[in-house]
């Protein structure tokens, strides 16, 4: 079976992000384009809701779905213009056999009800874990959680063992990275400017079993209006074989809907499949963060 690079938004994530990749990017010349300046202003005294959902496709057309609500709250830092982000993992869900909701349950159990605070910059960039040693005794209960459900992996052991090696290596950087992985697709575009041109990227990244890919992507402003911008990439990855050469591996079709106000992508909605003929859905991805809703 084909291995699940799923590197949705490599290619943004090396070059808006600074991430572990590396990336060139060049804009087409497009003549004259409307331009469009994001800030990042996230909003202050309203909690947020962040939902991430991820689809496997099974065969025979049956589905299996792993959800994680999160509580993201921010407020202003110490810092001349800078932030602090509280995000809470405040549940999860999944609908799939039995055996695979107990063990993504219970993987995940360590983080529930935790807060984990990040220093961003004023430009929505992470600079730190604002506690690094409490945040380090959180994560080591999941990396063991994690360990221990290794062994009845099955076929998917080794990857487990690759993750609870890497993660177990982690410096206080790193980790902050790490743990700042899911809400880095929402800041991707704060404080950018963006016009109509397409950016043709390359990036470099290595996955956790230290396969080494490539993502050739095109990101494009294909709408806006008073609220929102509405941008799509699409990216072709390559993953490097054991002897060395390089193939075709994982499509990634994105869309984004970025906030003009706030600067912060609303929704996120991916599709991956398999670069064959006949193009297998691999897995189906949506983010959405709103306002958090309060119980009367």
């Amino acid at each position: 079976m084909t291995r699940r690079l799923i590197l949705v938004g490599l290619a943004l994530s090396a070059i808006l992000l600074g991430g572990s990749g590396s990336a060139a990017a060049s804009a087409p010349d497009g003549g004259d384009q409307a331009s469009y300046r994001l800030p990042f202003a996230p909003p202050l005294d309203t909690p947020l809701d962040y939902r991430i959902d991820i689809v496997h496709p099974q065969p025979g057309g049956a589905e299996m779905r792993f959800t994680r609500h999160f509580r993201l709250a921010f407020e202003p830092g110490d810092g001349d213009g800078d932030y602090v982000l509280t995000a809470t993992l405040v549940g999860v869900e999944a609908d799939a056999p039995a055996l695979f909701v107990e063990r993504y349950r219970a993987t995940l159990a360590p983080m529930l009800d935790q807060p984990i605070r990040y220093r961003l910059s004023s430009a929505g960039r992470i600079l730190a874990l604002a506690d690094p040693a409490a945040v380090r005794v959180i994560f080591g209960r999941f990396v063991a959680e994690l360990s221990n459900r290794g062994e009845e992996a099955g076929s998917d052991r080794a990857l487990a063992i690759a993750a609870v090696a890497r993660y177990s290596a982690l410096d206080d950087e790193a980790l902050a990275r790490t743990l700042f992985d899911d809400f880095d697709p929402i800041m991707a575009f704060a404080s950018r400017h963006l016009d109509g041109a397409p950016i043709d990227l390359v990036s470099h990244h290595r996955d956790v079993v230290e396969t080494r890919a490539t993502g050739h992507s095109r990101l494009a402003l294909i709408d806006a209006d008073a609220e929102a911008l509405r941008i799509e990439e699409q990216t072709l990855t390559h993953s490097e074989t054991s002897d060395g050469v390089s193939q075709p591996d994982i499509v990634s079709a994105i869309t984004y809907r970025i906030d003009r106000a706030t600067g912060l992508a609303t929704r996120i909605s991916s599709r991956d499949t398999l670069a064959t003929r006949d193009g297998r859905l691999l897995t189906r991805k949506l983010h959405e963060l709103t306002p958090r809703r309060v119980r009367r």
